[in-house]
């Protein structure tokens, strides 16, 4: 598996990520979007150093709890001012973005990794069917998904040349951002860590990713993603105007259209991602660990109680949005 991830350049991807676009980036802004990079070697054995964010005061929110109002406001104008820097960096060099064309995720994925998808929606389905409350009539639903889980995923990921576009993190959650606290413990800072998956496509990729993996409205009454997506679309006009960039943003209605979409998106990543996040840290198992699985896998996370209240009502949304059909 290790062999296969490295043929697909992820590395690479990182590699060129922190050592130029971040660097040209954060120039545009002028304030850093990711920890300086001080060494890297493009030859096999790849290595990059990197700067230590602990000693400025940096640090993970709480996977578990989710982002707070506090926080999730911070994430998404961070998000929205990285998206923005990188309209910037690709109005003024279009190659920029032919390097983050494809994704990990793409027709030609390892199969390994397409049966990731597969296995994860259907130790899913299993854990479902024990719901007492529609639980064997959505597990019926999901099981059949499973088998085409990949698939729509690839789908909900892909470029579309007449909309507006990005350079997406790609693996935006708690896990992969930082926050910078202030004295009384306020967070005043996002930052994001870990450039692997960088894919140049719909914004929706990450706001739907940010989401569905680390903001849990459905359990935290004062937040609400209709609100977070106004936050991120102000900020994003702004920054771009702020950096004179040539492509214009899109319209609130336009990229409310882009999530609709992609609302795929926003259910694998409810059904595979979501679960890590929710895994105690004595439980956590590696993506080698569930391929090794092979047939099915269920996270430890799909047995979290807030996992439960979460999913529940997502499946809901998703089920009244066809999703499930």
């Amino acid at each position: 598996m290790f062999c296969k991830i490295v043929k697909s350049q992820i590395f690479d991807i990182e590699i060129f990520m922190m050592t130029n676009t971040l660097r040209k980036m954060s120039e545009l802004l002028g304030s850093r979007v990711s920890a300086q990079t001080y060494y890297a070697k493009l030859e096999r054995p790849l290595c990059l150093i990197i700067e230590d964010l602990a000693p400025l005061n940096f640090r993970m929110a709480n996977r578990h709890t989710g982002l707070d109002k506090e926080h999730a406001t911070l994430a998404v104008r961070g998000l929205a001012r990285f998206h923005a820097a990188s309209v910037a960096l690709c109005d003024k060099e279009p190659k920029q973005k032919l390097i983050y064309w494809r994704g990990i995720l793409n027709e030609e994925t390892p199969e390994e990794l397409s049966q990731f998808f597969k296995a994860g929606v259907l130790g899913l389905a299993d854990e479902v069917e024990k719901w007492p409350q529609d639980g064997k009539r959505y597990a019926e639903k999901i099981r059949k998904f499973a088998e085409k889980a990949h698939r729509v995923e690839v789908q909900a990921l892909k470029r579309k040349d007449d909309e507006f576009n990005v350079i997406n993190h790609g693996d935006s959650w708690t896990n992969n951002m930082m926050f910078r606290y202030d004295k009384n413990g306020k967070p005043v800072e996002h930052i994001y860590v870990d450039f692997q998956l960088c894919l140049y496509s719909s914004p929706a990729v990450d706001l739907h990713y940010l989401f569905n993996s680390s903001v849990f409205e459905e359990i935290d009454e004062n937040l609400s993603s209709e609100d977070l997506l106004e936050e991120y679309h102000k900020t994003l006009v702004a920054t771009m105007k702020q950096l004179n960039c040539k492509t214009q943003p899109p319209t609130m209605k336009e990229l409310k259209r882009t999530m609709d979409e992609r609302l795929a998106h926003a259910m694998v990543s409810s059904f595979n991602i979501l679960p890590f996040a929710l895994t105690e840290k004595e439980e956590v198992k590696t993506i080698d660990d569930v391929i090794r699985e092979k047939d099915k896998f269920t996270s430890p996370g799909t047995r979290n109680p807030t996992f439960r209240k979460i999913l529940s009502k997502r499946l809901k949304k998703f089920e009244k949005a066809g999703l499930l059909d």
